[in-house]
């Protein structure tokens, strides 16, 4: 059953189930016979954005390899895309229905400029981290304060998160830290320069960049850091998102998503070396075999948390508060919340 929590703190969010006209009966000219209904009555295929690139692929590629929305009724359709921030556009124009690479900060941007959508299921956690060259002499956030740091830019979720954890630490990195938005890419080629003291990173690439020994992690992932700080679990960096008729008129379709999505990563935690090492899976990822799959098996377990819990509402609804609270949003999405349990 679903819990209806979709203003946060504000209480229940009443929704408005709209209902659809009857579809009309043609008759046909010689005997009056009925048209043909199977046009009419074939299942909707219900659309869910995904994202080709980073550990959101992950339960993406597993459910459509071992057609896992079937085995749940889900008549589903899944359609990748190579840019995160196309596949953003599209859920919010209404060009797909849900959204497997759904993030908080994103998301509650877009509802607060009047996009109906909602975070229904956590997925990934921030495993962004800090990196640095091999040899240089920070071992703390602490340390960067007046350095030049790397980062992606709003509304990057990465970037979110680091300035929330930062803010958790005492740290106003946006004024503390000297940032300079660079893509991923070239973040770790300007810290290898020394033109960065340190840049942001994520997986897989960032076990890519530890295997070459050029570069070293500050401190742990942040989403590790943030339970230490904070005593909050979820800090996430990706979810699921349904647009609000979706879920109204087809809650099946985002049940069968969520429930497929489930079983995907309880058996992606139970051999995550072996599906790391599966053909389509090092493809979604840009792993080689070899070291490439055992750092990147090592450093990705443990990095989804798909389950709300007791308190994973909380968890959320902390989150986006101390969103606010950093400026990152102007105020408290109000019905972005929509914690879906099954």
């Amino acid at each position: 059953m679903g819990t209806n929590y979709m203003n946060g703190r504000d209480g229940i969010h009443r929704r408005q189930i709209l209902g659809g006209t009857a579809g009309a009966m043609l008759l046909g000219m010689a005997g009056s016979l009925l048209a043909p209904v199977s046009a009419l009555a074939q299942k909707k295929k219900y659309i869910v954005g995904i994202v080709n690139t980073g550990t959101s692929a992950i339960p993406s590629a597993i459910i459509t390899h071992m057609n896992l929305d079937a085995k749940y009724g889900g008549d589903l359709e899944f359609k990748a895309f190579d840019n995160l921030n196309i596949q953003y556009t599209q859920f919010f124009l209404g060009k797909v229905d849900m959204s497997g690479g759904f993030g908080p900060v994103s998301g509650a941007i877009g509802r607060l400029e009047g996009r109906p959508v909602q975070y229904v299921s956590p997925n990934n956690q921030s495993h962004t981290c800090m990196i640095c060259k091999v040899d240089a002499p920070y071992r703390t956030m602490e340390d960067l304060i007046g350095k030049n740091v790397g980062w992606f830019g709003l509304p990057s979720e990465a970037s979110a998160s680091l300035l929330l954890l930062a803010q958790a630490r005492g740290i106003n990195a946006q004024k503390q830290f000297r940032l300079r938005k660079v893509s991923p890419p070239l973040s770790a080629a300007l810290v290898q320069k020394g033109e960065l003291d340190a840049g942001l990173a994520i997986e897989a690439s960032l076990s890519k960049l530890l295997n070459s020994g050029k570069y070293r992690v500050i401190e742990e992932p942040f989403f590790r850091q943030w339970k230490k700080v904070t005593g909050h679990t979820i800090f996430p960096v990706g979810g699921l998102g349904a647009r609000e008729d979706t879920i109204a008129n087809a809650r099946p379709a985002v049940v069968a998503f969520i429930k497929a999505r489930n079983e995907a990563l309880e058996l992606f935690s139970k051999d995550v070396k072996g599906y790391l090492s599966k053909d389509w899976m090092m493809k979604a990822l840009g792993l080689a075999p070899g070291k490439d799959i055992d750092t990147a098996a090592q450093r990705i377990a443990g990095t989804f948390e798909w389950n709300w819990g007791d308190k994973g509402e909380a968890d959320m609804v902390y989150y986006l508060d101390q969103a606010v609270k950093a400026g990152i949003l102007k105020q408290f999405p109000k019905g972005f919340l929509n914690p879906i349990h099954v």
